[in-house]
C-alpha cells in the first residue's frame, strides 16, 4: 500500500535504531524506544500514514502470579484500554 519494501527484518528494535543512527538504513521504531534510548528529534520522522500500525504485546507470568492482586489491576486495565479502542469508531 505505501511501497515499502524492507531490507531486513531484526528482532531487537535497540538493534534496528543503532544501526538507523549509523546510517545503514532507516527504521521503523516504536516511539518507547526512541524515548528509552533518548534519540534526539531532528532523527525522528513522523508519518500519518502509519499512525493504524501497532505492536502487540504479550504479557508471560506464572500462572500462581494472577493471584496477585497488581498483576490482576494491570491486566484489567489492560484489558479495559484495549476494549475502548477496540470499540472506537474508525476516523
Amino acid at each position: 500500500k505505501y511501497e515499502i519494501q524492507p531490507l531486513m527484518e531484526m528482532d531487537s528494535y535497540t538493534a534496528a535504531a543503532q544501526l538507523a543512527l549509523k546510517g545503514m538504513a532507516p527504521a521503523l521504531i516504536p516511539k518507547s524506544i526512541i524515548k528509552t534510548l533518548n534519540i534526539a528529534s531532528n532523527f525522528c520522522f513522523e508519518f500519518e500514514e502509519l499512525e493504524p500500525l501497532i505492536r502487540p504485546i504479550h504479557i508471560c507470568l506464572r500462572h500462581n502470579t494472577y493471584r496477585n492482586q497488581r498483576i490482576k489491576t494491570v491486566l484489567e486495565a489492560i484489558a479495559d484500554v484495549v476494549a475502548k479502542e477496540v470499540l472506537l469508531p474508525s476516523a
